[in-house]
């Protein structure tokens, strides 16, 4: 990025854009060159449809109330069936849609009734708290600091290798030091002056 900016906020705003992207690639299928699907679980809509819903309802929580309005939502969207696959919905996009959570969560009630979808949040919340219990709140910090800073050195074209080494160089500072301010000392480990 030196031949770009040396200014700190250009990088992070390229970073994040970066960042951004490559989300909406991961759960959106979101590309400018898509590829030939190589198959999905069962339940799971493949790219291609989970791509073509989301272009479909405009990245936008696609609830219409019954008097017409329809939900505004565009944060915490997802991929729902409109008929469920554990009751023979199919994946395909014509069976999908995107709604966001608390709309997401009212249909999952309404089909499969409040007491089930209750028992199994309250598992999911059981199991993910049964394994933060087991790492030191802060070392997860800390790794978490380390993957996004590597992250971003990556998709700013730093070689994985290098950037990795500058990532384990400033292991030690994750706890204490904000994101930033990690990513300006990785960026001078980086590029020489």
């Amino acid at each position: 990025m030196s031949h770009v900016s040396r200014e700190l906020e250009v990088v992070v705003e390229r970073a994040l854009d970066a960042l951004i992207r490559q989300l909406e690639n991961m759960r959106w299928g979101k590309t400018d060159k898509p590829r030939r699907s190589r198959g999905t679980k069962p339940g799971e809509p493949g790219r291609a449809a989970r791509r073509e819903v989301y272009e479909r309802d405009g990245a936008q929580c696609g609830f219409v109330s019954e008097s017409g309005v329809r939900c505004t939502a565009t944060a915490f969207l997802q991929y729902d069936h409109i008929e469920a696959t554990g009751i023979g919905g199919g994946d395909g996009s014509s069976n999908g849609r995107i709604y966001c959570r608390g709309h997401n969560l009212n249909a999952a009630k309404k089909t499969f009734g409040r007491e089930y979808v209750e028992e199994k949040i309250g598992l999911r919340q059981r199991r993910r708290s049964d394994t933060e219990d087991t790492t030191d709140a802060e070392d997860t910090e800390a790794r978490e600091k380390q993957d996004k800073l590597l992250l971003a050195l990556t998709t700013q074209g730093f070689k994985k290798a290098e950037a990795k080494r500058a990532t384990e160089k400033l292991a030690g500072e994750a706890r204490t030091l904000s994101r930033e301010e990690l990513l300006r000392r990785a960026l001078a480990l980086l590029v020489p002056r």
